[in-house]
């Protein structure tokens, strides 16, 4: 029994005595070793690097489809030209079938628009541009063909139905929905890589 005593006195002076050692910094604490440790986040430079590097997000397409018409009068010869008779109607009807993408440029982003104190974030993101409009040939097809066309006629009515195309994305809203989805990507980007405190705007 006195053995016993005289051990667990012992093993408190023992305790006693790392506590303190430790308290003074002489001795490490074991129990920092198991405790959770803060997450540390890259410097704000490299941030910037990383961010930059996914360049264009697209956040947002639109399927649609365009129907361009046209008329126009051909004269046959010059002769009918000049008699103004005999002339041809010209009628041709597009279809072209295609896609809008829009999203944000971060390869473009200034240094400024980025603020990383320890583990929060605050970024300006820039605002959301068309990056895209794809009508390929095959989307395409001639309803109405009346007349003769010419290949160069018929690609500016093309480019005609892209633009009519980007104008339907635009009216219906593709921009301001591409802005409110390239923040919340930001946003879940930011906190899966460590990021505590994040603010898009």
């Amino acid at each position: 029994m006195k053995y016993l005593r005289k051990l667990s006195i012992s093993i408190i002076l023992i305790g006693i005595a790392y506590v303190i050692l430790t308290k003074l910094n002489i001795l490490p604490n074991v129990m920092g070793w198991f405790a959770s440790k803060p997450v540390l986040i890259q410097h704000t430079p490299v941030v910037i690097q990383n961010i930059r590097a996914m360049s264009e997000l697209v956040t947002m397409a639109t399927y649609d489809e365009a129907v361009i018409e046209f008329r126009a009068t051909d004269e046959a010869n010059m002769m009918n030209k000049l008699l103004r008779s005999n002339t041809v109607t010209k009628h041709l009807v597009l279809i072209a079938k295609g896609t809008v993408y829009a999203g944000v440029l971060l390869q473009a982003m200034p240094d400024s628009s980025i603020h990383v104190t320890q583990d929060s974030i605050h970024i300006q993101l820039p605002k959301a541009t068309i990056l895209e409009v794809k009508c390929n040939p095959s989307d395409t097809e001639i309803y109405i063909e009346e007349g003769n066309w010419t290949t160069v006629e018929i690609n500016e009515l093309k480019n005609k139905a892209k633009q009519k195309l980007l104008d339907n994305a635009i009216y219906n809203g593709i921009l301001t929905k591409a802005d409110a989805r390239a923040k919340q990507v930001m946003l879940s980007f930011l906190l899966g890589i460590g990021f505590k405190k994040v603010v898009v705007n």
